[in-house]
């Protein structure tokens, strides 16, 4: 089992979320991800973040791979469907890779989203996301993700009920 710890990436004080433009990322240096398949995943989501292309994140999974999160829909193959619904909700996100835990070809991600909801204010998310790994690539590395599932705190996009009108 490998444990990847991130170096501080406090933001400067009085910095925002939303002081920056769409998916400013503190870099690929982030954290000390070493398996080369999932820093190319973490590139390529923080890229999709930026920019909002699915093409370089969809390569990194295999075909007929999964995602999921825990909204009752069960594990999913339309990708570009899923990552187009990850980002709809903000209008600005950026995620930092804070820790991996791998074990063979399996490893957990945590890690936070400094956001700002479309039509609403600054929030900061917080998961994991579990990825299934393959060694069978192609020649530039990508199609190693077979399954994703990502775990994270809902909270930030519920309406308290005190706070409705």
């Amino acid at each position: 089992m490998q444990r990847h710890i991130a170096p501080d990436d406090s933001a400067p004080a009085g910095a925002a979320p939303g002081d920056t433009p769409r998916g400013d990322h503190p870099g690929p240096d982030d954290t000390a991800l070493t398996d080369r398949r999932v820093r190319a995943f973490a590139d390529a989501l923080q890229a999709f973040e930026r920019d909002g292309g699915t093409e370089d994140l969809l390569a990194r999974f295999r075909d007929g791979a999964t995602a999921e999160r825990l909204d009752g829909r069960g594990a999913r193959t339309d990708l570009g469907a899923f990552w187009q619904e990850y980002l709809s909700p903000f209008d600005h996100v950026a995620t930092t890779f804070r820790h991996a835990v791998q074990t063979g070809d399996s490893v957990a991600l945590e890690w936070h989203s400094d956001a700002v909801l479309a039509g609403g204010g600054p929030v900061t998310v917080r998961g994991v996301t579990v990825l299934d790994l393959t060694d069978a690539t192609d020649d530039d590395g990508s199609g190693t993700v077979t399954a994703l599932r990502t775990y994270y705190d809902t909270a930030v996009f519920v309406t308290p009920p005190h706070a409705r009108v």
